[in-house]
């Protein structure tokens, strides 16, 4: 479904990402980890428009996309949940959501919200509060919930857990879990590296803008090298 191929991006003339090379088949939950600093949330912006690619390929189903606009990936059914939620604040939740939908006939919206209040019950109980006025884990519960609007065929997800308290960070990445199991493809970029391998079908390591290591979850879970870096023995 995402083939990428030598990328290299830059941030003026700050070089970012060196050679990047991924593929994420259909229907994997595929995993990015690393430090902060690596290079993770600019690897998602690159994919999703914001950041332009320097040089290399960026095929999505076999299509050619880097010189595409943001908003025409989202037409071709790419979501993306950005880092630190970045909800639309003075917006309520039901608007929020709508926005997420944007692309979709009208008249279908109201069943997409259904969708998504079925996985998230409190934003239900939240539809005419404004964004900015909710907890930080109902923000993020709504800005995933924005991206599902689309009934995306990949799912770009950008630190889900940062800066949420445990259980919500649980309850995250079960959401996670249940939208592969039904189907949904998905890229997460993520610093707990032992949440993100205990969901996720493969991974990959990227350290400093290279991808340094990549494998199965499991495998990466009982790499020594990984283990010391990244789940704490």
């Amino acid at each position: 479904m995402l083939e990428i191929r030598n990328l290299n991006a830059h941030y003026g003339h700050s070089q970012v990402l060196y050679d990047i090379s991924i593929d994420v088949k259909a229907g994997e939950f595929v995993s990015i980890i690393g430090a902060n600093g690596a290079g993770k949330s600019t690897l998602m912006k690159v994919i999703m428009g914001l950041v332009p690619v320097s040089s290399g390929k960026l095929l999505f189903k076999g299509n050619e996309i880097s010189r595409l606009e943001p908003w025409q990936r989202a037409g071709m059914k790419i979501a993306y949940v950005p880092e630190g939620r970045r909800v639309f604040g003075e917006l309520t939740v039901a608007e929020n959501l709508r926005i997420g939908g944007w692309v979709e006939p009208p008249q279908d919206l109201p069943r997409r919200v259904e969708k998504v209040v079925a996985i998230f019950p409190r934003l239900g109980e939240r539809m005419n509060q404004a964004a900015r006025t909710m907890s930080g884990g109902e923000q993020q519960m709504l800005a995933i919930g924005r991206a599902l609007m689309l009934e995306p065929e990949l799912l770009l997800v950008d630190e889900i857990s940062m800066g949420l308290m445990p259980i919500l960070v649980n309850r995250c990445f079960e959401v996670l879990k249940q939208l592969s199991e039904a189907g949904t493809t998905i890229l997460l970029v993520e610093q707990n590296a032992r949440k993100a391998l205990g969901v996720s079908h493969r991974g990959y390591v990227l350290e400093t803008g290279h991808i340094v290591l990549e494998g199965e979850a499991t495998r990466l879970r009982d790499d020594d090298a990984v283990r010391r870096a990244y789940l704490g023995g």
